[in-house]
């Protein structure tokens, strides 16, 4: 099957670009018709269909979240039902209208047909399927039941989807709070402010220290605050240069697990995935150490990572799961406890999956009280800074009507 790049017309007229795999040129015009495009340019591309469709995907946006859970469950749906590889890839690829699900699609499809694994296909594409996802697949073409892993793997990104959506939501009002505060306090000080102390020069009194005190902060910040702003940027910047080394990440990720609560919700939340990645490589039949080395790829935090590195090398030494994470002390005792009662019951995949439940559940609370608390401190906050901009302005006011009386 040999590769096409096109420029065509969409529905909406506008015209994009991107690489169809097709057996002749009748063919692939054929295929973009059924995509609902109108054809400009049609041209064989000298490369192989498979990475001329990853060359044109490259140039599309990696495939979003939602997208890669709803792809995962219909082609989970797909092979469930008998339906080959090759052409469940092919189906779905002409069922969606994202432009770069599609070109995924179709160049993992190219592989399949040259005779590459799933999960080699996959691999090509690291940006949108991660080294857990290509484990999962991979695991699930050596038991032979690729479908029904290709469903378990939808169950566990639908639940960690949830949890992101859970979360994200929860910080918007927060946020939106935080933000509205710190923009009303900058116009009171930067234009409001101004205007009225200049009503007091003509006092020919000593201010109050608080009036005084607001009035050099207005000025600091009217006269300073561009260069502030430009500070502010410069360090936003220099953390994120910092971050490309090691050293740097390593201080940054041990200061982050020793903050009270971050700390906690960092812990729990990678026991939780750690306790649900290892589940479900288990049960798509994938050895132990697979299931930690998939696991290890999914730990943003370096303590965390080098946790998880011990306790693989440990149980690759001839320790237990259970053994291995007490050894370890990076991680709640309750998954080490899960883990054991799974060695005696030899259901280890069903306890470590109640132990994930039971952390997302718990750092979920947790995160949840933090923010019930977080609310009522920005209103606090905000709420006796404005004050004290009022009566730093009233003061004066009071002070000369009572010289008057």
């Amino acid at each position: 099957m040999a590769a096409f790049e096109y420029l065509a017309l969409d529905a909406s007229g506008k015209r994009c670009t991107g690489v169809v795999s097709a057996d002749s040129t009748r063919g692939a015009r054929q295929e973009l018709r059924r995509r609902q495009l109108v054809p400009l340019e049609l041209a064989q591309s000298d490369r192989p269909a498979a990475e001329a469709t990853a060359t044109g995907t490259r140039r599309q946006r990696v495939i979003r979240r939602n997208s890669l859970v709803v792809m995962t469950r219909q082609l989970a749906t797909l092979l469930q039902a008998g339906a080959p590889v090759a052409e469940s890839l092919q189906t779905l690829s002409m069922q969606t209208d994202d432009t770069a699900v599609r070109n995924v699609l179709l160049g993992v499809r190219g592989d399949v047909l040259a005779g590459a694994a799933l999960a080699t296909g996959l691999g090509r594409f690291e940006r949108s399927f991660d080294a857990f996802y290509r484990a999962v697949v991979a695991a699930g073409e050596k038991s032979g039941n690729l479908g029904e892993v290709l469903g378990k793997l939808a169950d566990y990104l639908e639940a960690d989807s949830q949890v992101r959506e859970k979360l994200r939501s929860a910080l918007i009002y927060p946020a939106f709070l935080l933000i509205t505060s710190l923009a009303v306090i900058a116009v009171l000080m930067i234009f409001v402010v101004p205007k009225v102390v200049t009503q007091f020069d003509s006092l020919g009194r000593t201010l109050p220290a608080l009036t005084r005190g607001l009035i050099m902060i207005s000025d600091t910040a009217r006269v300073g605050g561009l260069p502030a702003l430009i500070g502010l940027a410069a360090c936003i910047l220099g953390f994120g240069y910092g971050l490309r080394y090691p050293a740097f990440r390593a201080r940054r990720d041990e200061l982050l697990m020793r903050l009270p609560v971050v700390g906690r919700i960092l812990r729990d939340s990678t026991a939780a995935g750690l306790a649900q990645t290892v589940a479900t490589l288990l049960g798509s039949g994938a050895p132990l150490l697979d299931g930690l080395a998939a696991a290890r790829h999914t730990v943003a935090n370096g303590v965390l990572r080098n946790a998880l590195a011990q306790v693989a090398s440990g149980v690759r030494g001839g320790l237990s799961l259970s053994a291995a994470l007490r050894g370890s002390g990076a991680f709640p005792p309750l998954v080490g406890y899960m883990a054991a009662m799974g060695e005696r019951s030899g259901d280890m995949e069903s306890m470590l999956r109640k132990s994930a439940e039971y952390l997302r559940a718990d750092t979920q609370r947790l995160i949840n009280n933090a923010l019930v608390l977080l609310e009522p401190i920005i209103i606090v906050v905000m709420g006796g800074v404005v004050g004290a901009i009022v009566l730093a302005i009233m003061l004066p006011i009071l002070q000369l009507n009572t010289l008057n009386f």
